[in-house]
């Protein structure tokens, strides 16, 4: 068994706003999800979110867009 664990960090103080740990194998999927519950975390209206190629997917970046992400 194998786990996906998933986190984001606020940049001022390097605090982690939200995490999750899947069984998904890629990283892939997971953009809108963990972006999502940071941007609730922080109570924040717009968030720029930074991630790696691993993370891209279109419906995930179109869902994001459309959150103010």
């Amino acid at each position: 068994m194998g786990y996906n664990v998933q986190t984001a960090v606020e940049t001022k103080h390097h605090l982690i706003v939200a995490h999750e740990v899947t069984n998904d194998v890629t990283d892939k999927g997971q953009l809108f999800n963990m972006a999502s519950k940071a941007q609730q975390a922080m109570k924040a209206e717009t968030l720029t979110v930074l991630t790696d190629r691993g993370y891209f997917n279109s419906l995930d970046i179109k869902d994001c867009e459309e959150a103010g992400i």
